[in-house]
C-alpha cells in the first residue's frame, strides 16, 4: 500500500520534468552529462586516496631510502642495544614528556620526530666521543605516542571474545592506511555504512 501511494504521488513529479520545445535527445544527453560528472567526481576521490595512501611522511611516519619509518615521541619505549664484538647489551629506555632520553654517557638527546635509524646514527655519532667504533641498534619496544580513535560499527566497539566492547583508541606503529584501521579495529559490521566513512 505504501509503494502504491509512493508511486502515484511521484507521478505527477515525472510529468513536470519534461520541458515543452526541448528535443528527447538532449534531455537524454543531459543525463548521460550528469553521469559522466558523477563519474569524474567519483573517480576524484580514487585518486585522492590513492594519494593518502602513497603519502611519504606524516607525524607517524617518515620515508627514509624508500622505507617507511615510525617516528618516536614522548611515552615511547625504546630498546638500545650496544655492540662491542660478540657481547650485546640491552638498555630500555622511555622517551620522557619532553621527548627526550638519557644513555650512557649522554644526557638529555632530543629525539621526538626522529626516526629509528636516524637516532641510531646520532647516539652511534656521539658515544664515537667515549668508545671506540661503537655499534648501537634501535627498536621501537612500544608504541605510545601516537594514536586514533575509530569509532562507529567496526566489530571491535560492538563485541569483543570476552563480550565487552572495546575502546576504540588504536596506537600506531609506522604507516597506516584507513583500510589498516578498520581492519585493526576487527573490521566493520553488517550495519556499516562504508561508502559514508570520515577521517578527521
Amino acid at each position: 500500500m505504501g509503494i502504491a501511494l509512493l508511486c502515484i504521488s511521484l507521478l505527477p513529479a515525472c510529468y513536470s520534468t519534461a520541458v515543452k520545445g526541448v528535443p528527447v535527445k538532449e534531455l537524454v544527453m543531459a543525463q548521460d552529462q550528469r553521469v559522466v560528472d558523477t563519474a569524474s567526481t567519483e573517480g576524484e576521490g580514487i585518486d585522492s586516496i590513492a594519494l593518502m595512501s602513497d603519502s611519504q611522511g606524516n607525524k607517524t611516519f617518515t620515508e627514509i631510502s624508500g622505507i617507511p619509518e615510525y617516528l618516536i615521541g614522548p611515552l615511547d619505549v625504546l630498546e638500545i642495544n650496544s655492540h662491542v664484538g660478540d657481547k650485546v647489551t640491552s638498555t630500555e629506555v622511555t622517551v620522557n614528556s619532553r621527548g627526550k632520553i638519557s644513555y650512557s654517557f649522554l644526557d638529555d638527546l632530543n629525539v621526538n620526530g626522529m626516526a629509528p635509524s636516524q637516532l641510531d646514527e646520532l647516539i652511534t655519532k656521539e658515544m664515537s666521543a667515549f668508545i671506540k667504533n661503537p655499534r648501537i641498534n634501535i627498536i621501537v619496544k612500544e608504541f605510545n605516542s601516537k594514536n586514533v580513535t575509530v569509532l562507529g560499527e567496526v566489530a571491535s566497539l560492538r563485541q569483543t571474545i570476552a563480550g565487552e566492547a572495546g575502546s576504540g583508541r588504536i596506537y600506531l606503529k609506522g604507516k597506516t592506511t584507513l583500510m589498516d584501521l578498520i581492519a585493526m579495529a576487527g573490521g566493520y559490521t553488517v550495519n556499516a555504512d562504508i561508502k559514508n566513512v570520515n577521517a578527521h
